[in-house]
């Protein structure tokens, strides 16, 4: 009760999927929805990417032969190429925050990735780059078209 006799639902919900499982890497996705009673419900998207043979979580820098800085200098024309895309589809001027293309990894946490058989995927959570309404952003990244700065341990034949 909230003090004054009404109940107040709450609602939390949990749910995985597995998006990767070759005998080379683990890689799962966890979405968590959160409705507690505030303006609105929330969601939260995470993932972890363990290598198979050791168990041994796959950093963000472990998925690259390059720098974490040349890693990043790849992805960002592509991240922003498929930000554009967004923003048309939706018919807006801009679905991203002002500073959203310059700040890009600056409000990026590193753990949030995860790679499929063909795809580095890169999410940023509701609010870091865009507002509530255009929901967690996520940006697939071929891997074939990163191959030349991949470790090629992780891409399937």
């Amino acid at each position: 009760q909230d003090g004054i006799g009404i109940f107040t639902p709450v609602v939390i919900e949990m749910s995985y999927k597995v998006v990767r499982n070759d005998g080379v890497l683990f890689s799962v996705v966890r979405e968590t929805y959160e409705n507690t009673g505030g303006a609105h419900p929330m969601g939260v998207k995470q993932a972890d990417v363990f290598r198979v043979a050791d168990g041994a979580k796959l950093l963000f820098e472990d998925v690259f032969t390059v720098d974490d800085a040349q890693a990043k200098e790849k992805l960002t024309p592509m991240i922003h190429k498929q930000m554009d895309e967004f923003t048309k589809a939706n018919g807006l001027d801009d679905a991203y925050y002002p500073n959203a293309k310059q700040d890009l990894f600056t409000m990026w946490d590193s753990d949030d990735f995860y790679l499929t058989d063909s795809t580095l995927v890169l999410m940023w959570q509701a609010y870091a780059i865009a507002p509530y309404a255009a929901g967690i952003q996520e940006f697939s990244i071929p891997l074939a078209d990163i191959s030349d700065v991949v470790n090629a341990q992780w891409i399937t034949k």
